[in-house]
Parts: C-alpha cells; sequence; structure tokens
C-alpha cells in the first residue's frame, strides 16, 4: 500500500517536472524574462502552498493593510495580499472539497443580490472596460470575504482565534508606525512624500495617499480606544494605551479631516454605548491623552511655528477651506457630477466604474465649480457612488448589507458583553463615517474586517472575569 502510493507520488512529481520543463522551454524561445518571471511566480506558489494553512492566513492579515504596490495588471496595482490571497483560497478550497465542509456565510443574499445590481446598467456603462475590472475586483473582494470568515469560524481554539485578532492589529499599526518615522524624515527633506501643497506634507506610510493613512490611523484607534477600557491581556493596559497614543499622533499627522470627523463620531457613540463606570474611564484616559497632545504640539509649534499655523488652521471649522488646495471644492464637485448623471438612468445606475471616466472628460471638469476636480476624486461619497453605479436598486442592497452586519453586531455586543466585538462595531462605524468623503469600500481591509467581526462575533468567544477581575486573554 505505501510503496503504491510513493510510486504514485514519484510519477506525479516527475509529469509536473516534465511538463514545467516544456513550459518553460516554450516560454524561453520567445521571451526570457517571461522565463524569469515565470519561474518566480511557480517558485512563489509551491512555496506559500507548501506552507501551514495558518501561517498563510497569518500573512494574509497583516499584509492586508499595505496598498503601495509597484506592479499593476489591467489597470489596477496588484497588491502583497492579493498574491497571498490566491493560493490560501486554493488550499482552503481543497481542504473544504476533501472534508466536504462549507461554510455557510451570513450576508450572503445581499452581498448577492448587491453583485447581480451591477449588471442591469450593462446596456448602457459609461466605460466597459472599468466596469469589467469593478466587477472582477468586486467578486476577489467577495472570495476574500468567503474565505477569511470561512478559515476563521473554523478556527475552534480560543487562543488561537484570539492571536489571529492580535496579529491583524498589528498589521495595522505597523502601517502606523512607519507613517510616524516616515513624518520627521519628509519634514528635513530626506525622503520624497505626497505633497498636498498645504505647507506640510503628511505621510502616507504604506498607503497611497494621507487621507488613507489618516483611515487605518482611526480605525485603529478607535479598536484600541474601546479595548483600552477594559483590563484586557490581548495587549498589557500600558502598550494599549502607548499605541492608541501613537495612531492618535498619526491620525493628526495625516491632515486627513474625513478621518478626524470619524474618529470624532466613533469615539461619541462609544461614550454613549458605554456604561458610566467605562465613561468615567473614556473620560480620563482621553484627558490624559489630550493633555499629552497639547504639550508634544506646544513644543512642535516652538519649533515649527508655520507648520503648526497649518495644523490649527485645518482643524479650525471657519480656516480649513483654505488649507485643503481645493480638496473640499473638488469633492462637492464630484458629488454634483455624480447626482446629475443619477438622474440619467436612477434605478439600475450608469455602470460601475463610469465616474472614473467622467470625471476626465473636459467639458464635464470645466462645467462643475471651474474645474476644480482633482484626480482620484472621482467616487467621494459611498452611497452617491453606489447610486450612480447601480441605481436606487443596487443601493437598497449595500444599505441593506451595512444595516444588517451592524445589527448582528449589536446583537452579539448585548449578548456576550465581549469589548472585542464593540471595538469592531466602532471601528466600523468609524470607516462608514469616512467613506461618505472618501469612498474606500473596496479596500480589501473593509471585507477582511467584515469577516473576521463577523466570525469572532458568531463565535460567541466570550471570557468571563478571572479572580483578579481581568479578562484572561492570551
Amino acid at each position: 500500500m505505501s510503496s503504491t502510493y510513493f510510486y504514485k507520488n514519484q510519477v506525479s512529481l516527475i509529469m509536473l517536472i516534465v511538463s514545467l520543463s516544456v513550459f518553460l522551454g516554450a516560454l524561453a524561445a520567445l521571451d526570457q524574462k517571461s522565463v524569469l518571471f515565470s519561474i518566480l511566480g511557480i517558485l512563489y506558489f509551491l512555496i506559500l502552498m507548501i506552507l501551514p494553512l495558518r501561517f498563510i492566513f497569518i500573512l494574509l492579515i497583516i499584509t492586508i493593510f499595505i496598498d503601495k504596490s509597484p506592479v499593476s495588471f489591467a489597470g489596477s496595482f496588484v497588491r502583497i495580499y492579493q498574491l497571498i490571497f490566491i493560493p490560501f483560497f486554493i488550499k482552503l478550497l481543497i481542504n473544504q472539497l476533501k472534508e466536504q465542509n462549507f461554510v455557510n456565510i451570513p450576508l450572503k443574499h445581499s452581498l448577492f443580490f448587491w453583485y447581480m445590481t451591477f449588471f442591469l446598467a450593462l446596456p448602457h456603462v459609461l466605460s466597459v472596460k472599468d466596469f469589467y475590472i469593478i466587477i472582477i475586483g468586486q467578486a476577489f473582494l467577495y472570495l476574500l470575504y468567503y474565505a477569511v470568515y470561512s478559515y476563521y469560524i473554523g478556527v475552534d481554539d480560543k487562543n488561537i482565534q484570539l492571536n489571529l485578532i492580535k496579529y491583524y492589529i498589528l498589521g495595522g499599526l505597523l502601517i502606523v508606525f512607519l507613517g510616524l518615522v516616515e513624518f520627521p524624515l519628509l519634514s528635513v527633506g530626506l525622503i520624497e512624500g505626497y505633497d498636498r501643497g498645504i505647507g506640510i506634507k503628511s505621510p502616507s506610510s504604506l498607503m497611497r495617499e494621507p487621507d488613507w493613512y489618516g483611515v487605518v490611523c482611526m480605525y485603529f484607534a478607535l479598536i484600541l480606544s474601546t479595548l483600552s477600557l477594559f483590563r484586557m491581556k490581548l495587549f498589557q493596559n500600558r502598550i494599549t494605551l502607548l499605541l492608541l497614543f501613537a495612531c492618535i499622533v498619526g491620525l493628526i499627522l495625516s491632515m486627513a479631516r474625513a478621518a478626524w470627523l470619524g474618529f470624532g463620531l466613533g469615539i461619541s457613540i462609544l461614550f454613549v454605548a458605554l456604561s458610566i463606570k467605562h465613561k468615567i474611564k473614556l473620560f480620563k484616559k482621553f484627558s490624559v491623552l489630550i493633555f499629552i497632545s497639547l504639550v508634544l504640539f506646544t513644543l512642535f509649534a516652538l519649533f515649527q511655528p508655520s507648520k503648526a499655523e497649518v495644523v490649527l488652521s485645518r482643524i479650525n471649522p471657519y480656516t480649513t477651506m483654505h488649507t485643503d488646495n481645493g480638496a473640499a471644492n473638488s469633492r462637492v464637485a464630484s458629488m454634483l457630477i455624480m447626482i446629475d448623471f443619477i438622474k440619467l438612468h436612477p434605478w439600475v445606475g450608469n455602470g460601475a466604474g463610469g465616474m472614473a471616466k467622467v470625471a476626465t472628460m473636459d467639458h464635464v471638469i470645466k462645467k462643475y465649480i471651474d474645474g476644480e476636480i482633482n484626480a482620484g476624486r472621482g467616487n467621494a461619497n459611498l452611497i452617491l457612488t453606489s447610486l450612480f453605479d447601480s441605481g436606487i436598486i443596487g443601493t437598497f442592497f449595500l444599505v441593506t448589507f451595512i444595516t444588517i452586519y451592524i445589527k448582528i453586531m449589536i446583537k452579539r455586543y448585548r449578548e456576550t458583553r465581549d469589548p472585542i466585538i464593540l471595538s469592531f462595531l466602532i471601528s466600523f462605524i468609524g470607516i462608514l463615517i469616512d467613506f461618505m468623503l472618501n469612498n474606500g469600500i473596496r479596500f480589501g481591509f473593509f471585507w477582511v474586517h467584515i469577516a473576521l467581526s463577523l466570525a469572532y462575533a458568531n463565535k460567541n468567544v466570550y471570557y468571563p472575569l478571572n479572580n483578579k477581575g481581568k479578562f484572561s486573554i492570551t
């Protein structure tokens, strides 16, 4: 039996080697660069397929926040997490086929119907190329959601579940700290960065621009703000406060006003949701953090008075419009364009991706606020973008999806009083508020957040207080 099994494996291996040799030989006759990239691609794929599934999953959730990429394909950047996800999904699917154990994921109906509504606009799409890029990209994100949820819900060991959450948080904090290192280097001119023309260069870390760096800082600031109120061992309390402070500093340096708004409203909602005891804790912690921030800002103002003035002007609602280099006008222009185009096909929309083409048309740009629309501002609002892409019908299913998600998370939190569930819920509300001014629903981390939070909540992972009054999460 064992010798037969070994013989079959040998034959399979030989056939694989011969097939690869023929393939590479054929490529060599055409292009030597193709051979190099093919060898590297095959090695990458084989290495990842050999690694344990859990290790690949950890790599996936750690790299999910890395948005910069030097590689592009069909007009879209190929990100690190996408390269890791492909072998992860294949390996997960093989395991599920072997065990005949497919996971029934939540929200599948609203997601399916939302996806199908994109095709209602197919007869009159504004840009066929952009339409199919969005369609394929959205399908990829759904697979990401399915795979992350399926894997995590299958993990029965509670410590492993929580360690995976910790790796996910550490992956985001890597982005935060790289931005903090980047800022002084930008200030002294050692590196080139993203310049908005507002008098101060903000870090973008491994995100495409400072606005998205601000979103990551805001997202984890809300998570850590929630976790810091409970005596948990996910991170030690002092370390949690230090990480929270780093996220708040990164958030301020990003100059991302939408992220500031998301953080402020998120904290306000958290304050309302907490008990009186935890409200007092939240007030005390933020009083200390605000005091430290003011001291540091005073020192910053002494050495960099002009830049400190820019920060104050950007925070002040009355002067903030003077510091945005037309960004606010750009958003307004984008929204006005979408509103006018929504009227053309209110029920089914103009086709996904169409705004990317519209925002580059000279006659359209000149018509709205004298052409003050910046590149990348074509989709400035989540709801308006959805109405533009898939109309009232598609937006109905999108809103249904978001509403059901929030309802599930609220229900699970009331059942368990688990602070991790609350942190996921509050951070989701924060990024949702941000997406009303910067639509980022097609970021991979958004779908990983949905998958991880639902899987965690549905596992009902709850750790009672130990005899020292601490949550035992190690």
